[in-house]
């Protein structure tokens, strides 16, 4: 007799599904508005080709941004250059004009196109044995004197000495009259405005707020340090407060490195903030000192402080 139960379980065993392996890669799937399942591995791709055009981006703005802070560096530099070589023309300018003034005063023709060429006549050349006619007649003249005053005192000869000619008196022209130089007023390029000194947020600090505005007719940028002096009532520079940090010597803060930074175009708005325990009474009036790139002064005004008399 055949064992069925046993067969059976073979056949169960044999027909048992094998365990579902679980599949742990990440998909993407798009679900529309009917419940339709679709692959969006493709917005994968677009993502690391969007991540790989930024990243080239910013390296690209970085390098152009290096240069172009290089190029303006540059463009300054040649700026200043320009600047100081246009003032070296136009003292040049005015020295060749001067000059031209004084030789048209004394008479004289300039002549700068083409050099004056000045000819030395050849000289002639000496033949031996031949004297020339004027000084064999001065010889035999000489001679014949010489014999009359030996003939009056012959033992005592007597040297003849011939009385020079006069000399006829030259008429030396007048100096000439040196022009006036135009002395060269230079125009304010920046202005200070809405100045003002008030207590800071604690009691041990002052602030200075005040506008500074680019008032040349030429439009390009302006740069440079700022100093602002406080004095008190009395003028005594020992209770002057130079700031940001410096030093008064020879009636100019400094030392140039100390002042604050700036740099405009048209208008911008300055403020300090000073450690000092004095109410902003104690001061009466404010000197500002702006100076240039090149150390040179562009500005400077005494200012009351808040209505001060």
């Amino acid at each position: 007799m055949e064992d069925i139960s046993r067969e059976l379980e073979r056949e169960i065993a044999r027909a048992k599904p094998s365990p579902h392996k679980t599949n742990r890669q990440k998909r993407i799937l798009i679900v529309d508005d009917f419940g339709e399942l679709s692959s969006g591995g493709y917005l994968k791709v677009l993502v690391y080709l969007f991540l790989a055009v930024s990243l080239v981006g910013i390296m690209g703005t970085a390098g152009f941004y290096t240069l172009f802070a290089k190029a303006q560096r540059e463009n300054l530099e040649l700026t200043d250059r320009l600047a100081v070589l246009e003032k070296k023309a136009d003292r040049l300018t005015n020295d060749k004009e001067i000059l031209m003034a004084r030789l048209v005063m004394s008479g004289k023709k300039p002549d700068l196109d083409r050099p004056e060429v000045v000819q030395v006549p050849p000289a002639k050349e000496k033949q031996p044995g031949i004297m020339p006619k004027q000084s064999v007649e001065k010889k035999s003249q000489e001679k014949q004197a010489a014999e009359k005053e030996g003939a009056k005192t012959p033992a005592h000869p007597v040297a003849v000495t011939q009385p020079e000619p006069p000399v006829p008196p030259v008429s030396m022209p007048d100096p000439p009259v040196e022009p006036k130089a135009e002395v060269s007023v230079v125009k304010p390029v920046v202005s200070v405005e809405k100045f003002s000194v008030i207590r800071g947020k604690t009691s041990e600090e002052l602030v200075v707020k005040f506008n500074i505005r680019n008032i040349s007719k030429e439009s390009k940028e302006i740069s440079g340090r700022i100093f602002a002096v406080l004095k008190p009532e009395n003028g005594e520079e020992s209770g002057w407060v130079v700031s940001p940090g410096g030093i008064m010597k020879n009636g100019m803060p400094g030392p140039y490195r100390k002042g604050q930074y700036f740099s405009i175009s048209r208008f911008k708005p300055v403020k300090f903030t000073i450690k000092n325990q004095a109410s902003p009474d104690s001061f009466t009036t404010a000197a500002i000192y702006i100076f240039g790139d090149q150390e040179n002064l562009l500005f400077e005004n005494t200012i009351q402080i808040n209505g001060a008399k």
